[in-house]
């Protein structure tokens, strides 16, 4: 049986508040707290993040300071930052997989060594297309094209 989950009042509070919030908009995190109420801790960004998945509205945060709403000019640099996230991970997956098959690959049945062949591949195949969108994202920030090149990659 699948529970309904309750939104808080929080979220509420906060989707309201980014409702009326153009695209391309910064918002800093004291400006939401003071609007809404909600304290921006780590309970209070957590509401933030609900209110964004709910409103399917795209983000960029800028540490420390807020958030700034997409628009045309931030859709690749979030869509970058996602892939670089996806890289990340699989980079960590990568090595899971390396140092297990390095293990244990011999002592796997033939259908096993497939599936762990089969895997390698997919994390290999991720690698390149989150590589070759960082590299579209470097080429663009050299060329100026990116007004916020704050990105850790």
């Amino acid at each position: 049986m699948k529970t309904i989950q309750k939104v808080s009042e929080d979220t509420l509070k906060i989707e309201n508040y980014l409702k009326d919030q153009n695209e391309g908009q910064e918002i800093t995190y004291s400006e939401i707290a003071q609007e809404t109420g909600v304290k921006m801790d780590n309970r209070g960004k957590t509401f933030l993040r609900t209110a964004f998945k709910r409103l399917k509205i795209e983000y960029e945060c800028q540490k420390g300071k807020g958030i700034r709403l997409a628009c045309k000019d931030s859709a690749n640099t979030i869509l970058v930052h996602r892939v670089v996230k996806i890289d990340n991970a699989v980079k960590k997956t990568g090595r899971t997989h390396k140092n297990l098959t390095n293990r244990f690959y011999d002592r796997l049945d033939e259908q096993e060594k497939k599936f762990s062949n089969m895997v390698g591949s997919w994390l290999g195949a991720a690698r390149v297309i989150a590589r070759n969108g960082k590299n579209i994202l470097n080429t663009q920030v050299k060329l100026g094209n990116y007004k916020n090149p704050e990105i850790n990659i």
